[in-house]
């Protein structure tokens, strides 16, 4: 007997007629409206819902948004194009003159930063943007809550925070990138972790897309890519993108504070971009000259513009003219500073080699000196006549020294003259036993204490002359004391950490162990990666009795030690 399945499909079709042609469906659907009324309720009920969150949430937004104002414009002020309103900044007048973009881009960005500290976010805003997560999760509100969370010093939790929505290995929300720009900026400052450049140069690039990224992210971000230019090698094609990004980079930071031209003239020049650099010098020299018209004692962009010529070597005439404007009555700190460096380009565009002899006009230097004698540029002067008469290999020491002296007779150029004086016998005393060292260095004070003496406020030498004091000649004590406080005094426009040292060395051979100790510390924070710096302090720490401190600072000389080796073993010379 054989099977026939169409038979059994009819059957089955014949059934299910059968049964909805017997069923009384006017009572079933009867029967069904209750659910049917319960399912429509249930649907309208959840939809509505639905709108009610997201108008809810638009209203907390709305509300935090005028809350965030104030906070995000005290951080990410928006760009101003004219430069109208842009507050000046006291950029340092030496900088720009003999200053490369790749030795600007090394330095501190202490006068980079925005002015004014942040405003904090109101605990009320963050409440409402908490409320927006909870209700519709969106980039904004996860941004404000990790910048909260960084706000309150829970830094590793911000970045987990705002990593979400700003990848270290992609695009993502520009201000979430820009706030962990300058979170892992603030860390590098701290900590020196190798791996934070990179970090720090991804995260700002990106914020730069942002409308309103923050001059100091901008800045920071095109000084990464310089050093990228110089890690790279010159005359390579990735060196010259990684330079035109830091370009445009920096053109941005322009748009946000118009007096800092002056820096993308220099770093136009610097990476040989012609068009870049005749275009923002128009644009400076316009800029300047309209703020000195509008108040001549704006002596921030008459400096500026003072260095916008200097930066062509046949500027100096302008330059000079330009700073003298105002007479020497009414001359501030900042033009002096200026036109000390005028003095000294001037003096370096004198130096020749005259039958193997390295020659320059002594007067010139020792007019830089005088002019401000705080700038530590002449100083250096010093050190490089006597490393290039070295260099020369025609001149000893001795012949040196005796055409000095004779210059000395002859009236010429006291000051400048003492100086490299004082700073041939330094030289010669490091090499020295210690017998000939004090010698020499009985020598060198002489002459420093002429420089001191002509130049009250020549903070390099009177650090010298307070380290050699205190190093051999005990019973100076206090008069060494003297001199490093005056160095310290001198050079509070801009503090070194050297001479901080020197007087935390002075106090501690005073037996003065806190003003030792916050003298060290002061030197700490100036310069955190000198080791030396912590071992002295620790000494002083022990001295104390203050055995947690001494276990502070030698955990952290051992964990500096450490990179120094890593760091030794990763670039082998």
């Amino acid at each position: 007997m054989e099977l026939d399945p169409t038979r059994w499909l009819v059957a089955l079709a014949g059934f299910v007629y059968d049964w909805i042609i017997t069923r009384e469906w006017k009572r079933i659907l009867l029967a069904m409206i209750p659910l049917l009324l319960l399912i429509t309720v249930a649907s309208l009920v959840w939809s509505g819902s639905r709108m009610d969150r997201r108008q809810l949430a638009s209203w907390y937004m709305k509300i935090g948004e005028a809350e965030l104002a104030d906070w995000e414009a005290s951080w990410a002020p928006a760009a101003n194009n004219t430069g109208s309103d842009a507050e000046p900044t006291a950029a340092d007048p030496s900088d720009a003159p003999a200053q490369s973009a790749e030795q600007a881009a090394t330095q501190p960005d202490e006068e980079a930063t925005d002015a004014g500290k942040p405003k904090e976010i109101s605990r009320f805003a963050e409440v409402l943007f908490r409320r927006v997560q909870l209700l519709e999760p969106s980039d904004r509100s996860q941004f404000v809550i990790g910048a909260t969370l960084a706000q309150r010093g829970a830094y590793e939790q911000a970045v987990k925070s705002l990593s979400k929505i700003a990848p270290d290995d992609g695009a993502g929300y520009p201000q979430a990138h820009a706030f962990l720009a300058m979170i892992y900026d603030e860390q590098f400052s701290k900590s020196r972790r190798p791996e934070l450049p990179a970090l720090i140069k991804h995260h700002a690039t990106k914020a730069a897309q942002w409308d309103r990224a923050p001059e100091r992210v901008l800045a920071v971000a095109s000084d990464l890519h310089l050093l990228s230019a110089r890690d790279k090698g010159l005359n390579t094609s990735a060196a010259d993108e990684e330079l035109n990004t830091s370009l445009r980079l920096f053109e941005q930071v322009v748009k946000r504070n118009p007096d800092r031209y002056v820096e993308l003239a220099s770093r136009a020049l610097a990476a040989k971009n012609k068009l870049v650099y005749d275009q923002t010098r128009e644009k400076a020299d316009l800029h300047y000259k309209r703020k000195l018209a509008a108040n001549p004692d704006d002596d921030v962009s008459r400096v500026n513009l003072a260095q916008l010529y200097l930066a062509d070597p046949d500027g100096l005439d302008r330059a000079e003219e330009l700073l003298r404007q105002n007479g020497e009555s009414n001359r501030s700190p900042l033009v002096a500073r200026a036109l000390s460096e005028v003095y000294r380009l001037r003096f370096g565009q004198s130096a020749e080699q005259v039958d193997g002899m390295y020659t320059a006009n002594m007067e010139l230097l020792d007019m830089a000196m005088r002019l401000d004698p705080t700038n530590p540029r002449p100083f250096e002067e010093v050190a490089r006549i006597i490393r290039n008469a070295h260099l020369s290999g025609s001149t000893s020491d001795e012949l040196l020294i005796e055409r000095l002296h004779m210059f000395l007779a002859e009236g010429n150029a006291t000051t400048a003259t003492h100086a490299l004086l004082s700073q041939i016998y330094l030289l010669q005393a490091e090499k020295a036993e210690d017998e000939v060292k004090k010698a020499l260095y009985a020598k060198s004070v002489k002459h420093l204490e002429q420089v001191v003496t002509r130049l009250p406020n020549a903070a390099e030498f009177l650090n010298n002359i307070a380290y050699i004091l205190a190093d051999l000649y005990p019973e100076r004590l206090e008069e060494s004391l003297e001199y490093a406080q005056r160095a310290v005094m001198a050079s509070q426009r801009e503090p070194n950490a050297d001479y901080f040292d020197t007087l935390g060395t002075v106090y501690a051979k005073l037996g003065k162990l806190p003003e030792s100790i916050a003298a060290y510390e002061t030197a700490i924070q100036l310069n955190k990666g000198n080791i030396a710096f912590h071992q002295r302090v620790a000494e002083q720490y022990r001295l104390q009795g203050n055995d947690e401190m001494v276990a502070s600072h030698e955990r952290v000389i051992k964990l500096m030690l450490e990179r120094q080796q890593q760091a030794d073993v990763a670039s082998p010379e």
